[in-house]
């Protein structure tokens, strides 16, 4: 909040009125991305899953449009440009960085289903990142199926 001086007292420049609806807009646009996470992030066969919620509201983001949750199981997301999507990561809690890399790559070579694969590099280090995104993008060197990588 800006704050002005004026005869030695501090007066707020934006007034309560401005703080008020600063905040309601704020606390609308938080309730807005916390229903796009439980609508992407509703798995049809699995349930709300929380990581993948937040990794389809960051894939909206980077493509500056809207996906939709796929009802088959073998696709996550569908996206009106890029077609089926699938997600791998972020890292489970038990999972490892060579597992993301792994699971990424049979994803790459096995599924059929998708067109674009999608790798959830976040809170890895960037050493990190860059080991899987380099593993991935040299396994898919060849591949029909569009990598991408969410940092």
């Amino acid at each position: 909040m800006d704050y002005k001086k004026k005869g030695g007292e501090e007066l707020a420049g934006n007034g309560a009125s401005g703080v008020a609806a600063g905040a309601r807009g704020e606390l609308t646009q938080l309730l807005q991305l916390r229903a796009r996470q439980l609508e992407l992030g509703t798995d049809p066969a699995r349930g709300f899953l929380a990581a993948e919620g937040a990794a389809g509201a960051r894939i909206e983001q980077v493509l500056g449009r809207q996906i939709k949750r796929s009802a088959d199981t073998a696709i996550d997301f569908v996206d009106t440009v890029l077609g089926p999507i699938s997600l791998k990561g972020p890292i489970p809690g038990t999972g490892s960085v060579e597992g993301l890399a792994k699971a990424a790559i049979k994803y790459i070579q096995a599924n059929t289903a998708t067109r674009a694969l999608f790798v959830d590099l976040t809170d890895l280090s960037a050493q990190n990142a860059a080991k899987v995104q380099n593993m991935v993008e040299a396994a898919a060197a060849g591949a029909t199926k569009k990598v991408l990588f969410l940092r």
